[in-house]
């Protein structure tokens, strides 16, 4: 049996670089690695970015055609439901424009506009920010039919059209932290440096790329030491250190970035993305890879294909035990993290947006 892994990040490397798969690399592939491989997939939110390679293999390379055609189907779905949430966020973002609001994306399709086949990423929620117009944008919302739902001290929910937008009058969960108010005070900062630009000529707008390059690696760092990551964190990473990393200022940003300490995981990701992704690109001046970030990139990886993300409609009892569990792992990451141990604790229960804990 082919080691499941590596055969993974082929693919995907294929995906990053532009690159075919060769047939000759999936000989020995049984029925079940093929299964392996679909289902590790389905796990990381990659199904149809592996199915778009996989598809182009001859037949006798190929997995066997009953897979192949619920593989094919899985990911028609997938594309078929994301072009639907990126019309009607389209939608949203142009409405509100013409009332004057900017429709900011974090994550999610911002950061899948860099994608070869942008539908292929997954994502859930709109996750936005209105350049401090919040309140307004609400107001505009409700205008255009949608339903404004529960807020918290981060964002509020907004209903329209089935779609579900966060929306963002903070970026992170800072939790009154000293550092977390440093970090959240700069990225509004960096949001503000310089203009966001339009997604494919839509009224979505992507943040500049100083703000993304700290924001993805910081959302990704949190995701992490809170739950887990999946491969798609680092292949957001790994498409826009393509496509955007020559545009960012590295000189001032990994400065503030060791500062909110998230340098070190920007690097993690970085050497993952160049080691098992196929990226190739120039280090940002300032970026090192070392033996200890080759050691801890192993160890996230390890971390990422055994770990345990939230569930939808979990019970309290279920999320006490979630993160336990999941502090147990992470106890030896805690060279990564942002916040003392003793703050990620409290943090993970008194803060806990299952609480609606506000500030």
């Amino acid at each position: 049996m082919k080691n499941l892994n590596d055969m993974f990040f082929y693919v995907l490397s294929c995906v990053v670089t532009g690159s075919e798969v060769e047939a000759g690399m999936f000989d020995g592939m049984d029925a079940g690695s093929w299964k392996s491989l679909y289902r590790l997939g389905k796990e990381q939110g990659v199904t149809a970015l592996l199915f778009e390679k996989i598809s182009r293999l001859p037949q006798e390379a190929a997995p066997s055609r009953e897979l192949l055609m619920g593989w094919m189907s899985h990911s028609v779905s997938i594309e078929k439901q994301m072009g639907v949430k990126y019309a009607v966020a389209a939608d949203f973002a142009q409405k509100l424009a013409s009332s004057g609001i900017p429709v900011v994306v974090l994550k999610g399709v911002a950061v899948a506009s860099l994608y070869p086949k942008p539908l292929q990423r997954e994502c859930g929620d709109l996750d936005c920010y209105m350049m401090g117009k919040m309140v307004e944008g609400e107001d505009a919302a409700c205008m255009i039919g949608a339903k404004v739902e529960e807020s918290s001290y981060k964002h509020s929910h907004i209903k329209y059209k089935g779609l579900t937008i966060e929306n963002h009058k903070y970026f992170t969960s800072f939790n009154n932290t000293e550092r977390g108010k440093y970090t959240e005070k700069l990225l509004l900062e960096l949001m503000n440096r310089k203009s966001p630009e339009s997604i494919d000529g839509s009224a979505l707008l992507n943040p500049n790329p100083d703000f993304n390059a700290f924001f993805l690696s910081k959302h990704a760092l949190r995701h992490f030491i809170d739950e887990a990551i999946s491969i798609r964190h680092i292949l957001d990473w790994a498409f826009f250190m393509k496509a955007k990393a020559q545009d960012v200022d590295w000189k001032k940003l990994l400065p503030e970035m060791e500062k909110c300490r998230t340098k070190r995981f920007a690097e993690i990701l970085t050497y993952i993305s160049v080691s098992k992704l196929g990226l190739d690109i120039e280090l940002p001046e300032g970026m090192t890879f070392s033996k200890e970030t080759e050691y801890w990139a192993e160890k996230v990886l390890e971390d990422t294909f055994g770990g345990h993300p939230s569930m939808a409609g979990e019970t309290f009892l279920q999320k006490c035990r979630r993160i336990l569990r999941r502090f147990r792992r992470i106890w030896k990451f805690r060279v990564l993290a942002d916040e003392t141990p003793a703050t990620l604790v409290w943090n993970a229960f008194a803060y806990s947006s299952y609480l609606h804990r506000k500030l």
